[in-house]
């Protein structure tokens, strides 16, 4: 049955891979850090470089992980692959929010009116998390499945 399966894996991906990763993690603990101790002089500094660095980490992790599928004929492992890119979007959108919520790029260009402040807030705000946590939980769902169907 392992006759079927072309692998692209290679160590440097993984090693890539877990790199992004890492810096999605730390780079998420900092700005949560950093925005509940915002009156201190370090985390006004923090706070504007981690989101460009979880973006960053995330962009390398999708693009390490897509690198790294092994094709197989099984549809099974296609879907898998392709929740796991739906999980992969979260995190780069997570990503953009991050940015969004710290730098306020959008907010000039959607705002023009109270309510429409408020449209913004209720989609921007801190909506990060939520992105991250449904990226992180499809993301612990592909990987233990697809471990189990690889071994199959």
């Amino acid at each position: 049955m392992s006759q079927n399966i072309k692998y692209r894996n290679n160590n440097r991906n993984g090693i890539i891979m877990l790199l992004g990763g890492f810096m999605m993690v730390v780079c998420t603990g900092l700005l949560i850090v950093s925005m509940l101790m915002s009156d201190t002089r370090w985390a006004s500094v923090v706070v504007k470089i981690v989101p460009w660095m979880y973006l960053a980490g995330a962009t390398v992790y999708v693009i390490a992980q897509r690198m790294d599928i092994k094709v197989k004929e099984s549809l099974t492992l296609k879907r898998l692959y392709s929740i796991q890119l739906i999980s992969g979007i979260c995190f780069i959108l997570a990503g953009i929010f991050m940015v969004e919520h710290v730098y306020h790029f959008i907010q000039p260009l959607v705002v023009n009116s109270i309510d429409s402040y408020f449209t913004y807030i209720q989609i921007v705000h801190n909506n990060w998390v939520v992105l991250l946590l449904v990226g992180a939980i499809l993301q612990m769902y592909t990987a233990h499945r697809i471990s189990y169907e690889m071994r199959k």
